[in-house]
C-alpha cells in the first residue's frame, strides 16, 4: 500500500558498491535488509575458508533477514556484488522490526516474501551438497577407469542440472591450456580439444 511503501523508504538506506564487495554475511550483529535497485548480488555458501559461488540475487529482489524467516538455517552464506557492482537499498534490522510493530500487515507481507527467498536459497543449497555426495562414489571408485568416470560425472551432473551440454576441463595454468577430459552436447568442444588458457 502507499503508506507502507513511504514508510519503507523513509527508513531505508542507498548504496552503490563495486565488483565482488561484501554486503550481507548470516549471522552477523549487524545485519540488515537489502533490495537490489540496479547491477546483481552474487551468493557463496561460505565452507570454512571457502566461498563457494551459487547463484544470484537479480535486480529488484530483496534479501536478508534470515534470522526472522529462518531461525534453524542449516547454512552459512554471503552475499557480495556482481561483476557490474550494484546499488542497492537497505535498511537496519531494528528500523523493519519497529515498521512490522507498528504495522502487523506490513510484517506478514515482509515475512511471507522473505521466507519464499529463503526456502529457495535452502533448496539450491541442499541440491548441491547432495549433488557433492552423490558424484563422491564415483570419483572414489578403483573399478572405474578416469575416462569413464569422467564421462560419467558429466553425465549426472547434466542430468541433476538439467543441462543439455557441458565439459570437464583441466587448467593447466603453467602451460597455458585448458584441456577438455569430456564434452557432451557441443559440436566444436571434444574429449581431447585443446585450448589456450586466454
Amino acid at each position: 500500500k502507499k503508506n507502507q511503501l513511504t514508510r519503507l523508504a523513509e527508513t531505508s538506506f542507498e548504496r552503490t558498491v563495486t565488483e565482488g564487495i561484501t554486503v550481507y554475511r548470516h549471522g552477523t550483529s549487524e545485519a540488515t535488509a537489502c533490495a537490489v535497485v540496479d547491477g546483481s548480488l552474487e551468493k557463496y555458501i561460505d565452507i570454512g575458508d571457502i566461498a563457494v559461488a551459487i547463484g544470484s540475487v537479480l535486480r529488484q529482489s530483496v534479501w536478508g533477514l534470515e534470522l526472522m524467516t529462518q531461525p534453524g538455517l542449516r547454512f552459512h552464506y554471503s552475499l557480495r556484488s556482481g561483476p557490474d557492482g550494484a546499488r542497492l537499498l537497505e535498511w537496519h534490522v531494528r528500523d523493519l522490526m519497529q515498521l512490522c510493530a507498528d504495522d502487523p500487515d506490513v510484517h506478514t507481507r515482509l515475512l511471507t516474501a522473505l521466507t519464499v527467498q529463503q526456502e529457495h536459497t535452502i533448496r539450491s543449497l541442499e541440491k548441491s551438497l547432495a549433488l557433492a555426495l552423490a558424484v563422491q562414489p564415483i570419483i572414489d571408485s578403483q573399478d572405474i577407469a578416469l575416462h569413464d568416470k569422467y564421462e560419467m560425472l558429466l553425465a549426472f551432473t547434466a542430468e541433476v542440472c538439467h543441462a543439455s551440454c557441458g565439459c570437464l576441463v583441466r587448467f593447466e595454468p603453467h602451460q597455458n591450456l585448458i584441456r577438455v577430459e569430456a564434452s557432451q552436447g557441443y559440436r566444436e568442444i571434444t574429449q581431447g580439444s585443446v585450448f589456450s588458457l586466454q
